[in-house]
């Protein structure tokens, strides 16, 4: 892809490169499926295709497939469950330049008064 262009994808699965200093569109790819997000990597290396059937796809900047992963829901068959893992707590927070050791003193000075 140009540095001067737009790559854009339609929900009936056609992608087109619009190149923005002649002001033309190109059909770049039909993809085999509705399309639901299009991305592109920053280095512009890479595009994603995700389908509204929940399939992907990979290509390269010349449109050619990398590889295509069905069915990505596939390996859960359980509902995605929340999973704590302290963030927040008091023994993850940042103390600033005393560190962790000043926050256990504190603790500590409140044990002693109690």
């Amino acid at each position: 892809m140009a540095d001067s262009s737009l790559l854009i994808g339609f929900d009936n699965a056609f992608v087109l490169t619009y190149f923005i200093e002649t002001q033309k569109a190109a059909t770049c790819l039909i993809a085999p499926f509705n399309i639901s997000a299009l991305s592109i990597s920053p280095d512009q290396d890479v595009i994603l295709v995700v389908s509204s059937q929940e399939s992907l796809l990979l290509f390269d900047s010349q449109f050619h497939e990398i590889t295509q992963v069905q069915d990505l829901y596939e390996a859960y068959d359980q509902p995605i469950e929340m999973v704590n893992v302290g963030w927040g707590s008091k023994t993850t927070q940042f103390h600033g330049s005393e560190g962790k050791e000043a926050a256990k003193i504190t603790d500590e000075v409140k044990k002693n008064f109690i």
